[in-house]
């Protein structure tokens, strides 16, 4: 009744190895003299609140899980609650370390792989057969590849109706 699921997944991607600005950026490019050969996805993958990534030149590691931890309770009102954490490890490829990132932020001398590690945590709940609502809270640290060292943090309430 609980419908308790847990999760892993591994991605990556490869991109420009000698690229010198953003993935997402169309100024700058590749090294003088070579090919401009990254490629910019139209969609992807679910890379989290905060961080959100276009997949270039990274991989990702990511578990998580979820659960309606009320779902056997006599009150009705909560039966339809359901949670779901989840936890990312954003590196870069070991082979683009002289490359820009898929952030401006992530610099193509940087030497580090360690893009950083995001948790993230929502909440949706049914309360009537029309009526749902949605909480989203996303925590990103910035690893030793990143120029600045400012987190972030995304919160997001939805309450949906439907007609």
């Amino acid at each position: 009744a609980r419908k308790p699921t847990v999760y892993a997944e591994y991605m990556a991607a490869t991109g420009d190895p000698d690229a010198l600005t953003s993935s997402n950026s169309s100024l700058g490019g590749s090294a003088p003299g070579t090919n401009d050969s990254r490629f910019n996805p139209f969609g992807g993958m679910s890379l989290g609140f905060a961080l959100s990534p276009t997949m270039t030149n990274m991989k990702v590691y990511k578990v998580g899980g979820s659960i309606k931890p009320f779902a056997t309770s006599p009150n009705r009102l909560i039966q339809d609650l359901s949670m779901q954490p989840e936890y990312y490890v954003f590196r870069r490829r070991t082979g683009s370390l002289g490359a820009a990132g898929n952030d401006s932020q992530i610099p193509g001398t940087a030497t580090s792989n360690r893009i950083g590690d995001e948790f993230d945590f929502s909440i949706s709940w049914r309360l009537m057969s029309d009526v749902t609502y949605q909480f989203k809270y996303g925590h990103f640290s910035p690893g030793s590849a990143y120029t600045t060292q400012s987190s972030e943090t995304y919160w997001r309430f939805k309450v949906s109706l439907e007609l």
